[in-house]
């Protein structure tokens, strides 16, 4: 890894329908990918959203990383608490930043990015509306402040490979059981897949994230 960014690059896709504010999902990209990994997401789920891609601030070969990671239970704190405060500033600007409704930004993370989403949320449990989890993890074994009386009915989107060979099944679990005993509303979902995305999970993402623009009334 290289020295970090102070400040977090990013890619944003307008709303291909609506009038502002618009309902946003902010995305975090995996380990070794950039903020283009996910960008094709976009066209995929509802047209109302106005998506903001981030890049990692650490280099990690041809692409970025948000933490050194030793082991999926081990994690460098150091890189991980700046990554984090970088993004404790993007949302909370975000906003400000953006023709969006404050109370309809939704945070989405695929793999390392799943991890810094979820710990985000649990951490500073207002900066977002709702959270999705994509192949990730939380890192529960690190005794992070997390704020669990402020999650009964927080909604997250879980889902999971069965077969995933980089983060083992057991870890999308975990973060369900956690978040299910915090009291979250939380929609979990198992795919006979490897470490990736496919059809059936982004359909019943989008599905997911319709109820919540229902819900809340967009």
């Amino acid at each position: 890894m290289t020295i970090p960014a102070t400040a977090l690059h990013f890619e944003v896709v307008p709303p291909r329908t609506g009038a502002a504010p618009h309902p946003c999902l902010v995305m975090l990209h995996g380990l070794g990918a950039d903020e283009q990994d996910l960008l094709s997401l976009a066209g995929l789920l509802d047209p109302r959203l106005l998506v903001v891609s981030i890049r990692a601030p650490f280099s990690y070969g041809p692409g970025y990383a948000w933490y050194n990671l030793r082991q999926i239970d081990d994690l460098d704190l150091g890189t991980f608490h700046h990554s984090l405060d970088l993004l404790q500033r993007f949302m909370a600007n975000v906003p400000h930043q953006f023709p969006v409704d404050a109370q309809h930004i939704y945070g989405l993370g695929f793999s390392q990015g799943a991890m810094m989403t979820g710990s985000l949320r649990l951490l500073e449990p207002t900066s977002s509306t709702g959270s999705i989890l994509l192949s990730g993890y939380l890192p529960l074994s690190q005794s992070l402040a997390f704020k669990a009386s402020e999650l009964p009915g927080a909604p997250f989107f879980i889902a999971h490979g069965s077969y995933d060979d980089v983060v083992a099944l057991e870890y999308g679990r975990q973060a369900r059981d956690y978040l299910e005993w915090a009291g979250a509303a939380v929609a979990y979902h198992e795919y006979s897949m490897s470490h990736q995305i496919i059809g059936p999970e982004i359909r019943e993402l989008n599905s997911w994230l319709q109820t919540q623009l229902k819900l809340h009334g967009t």
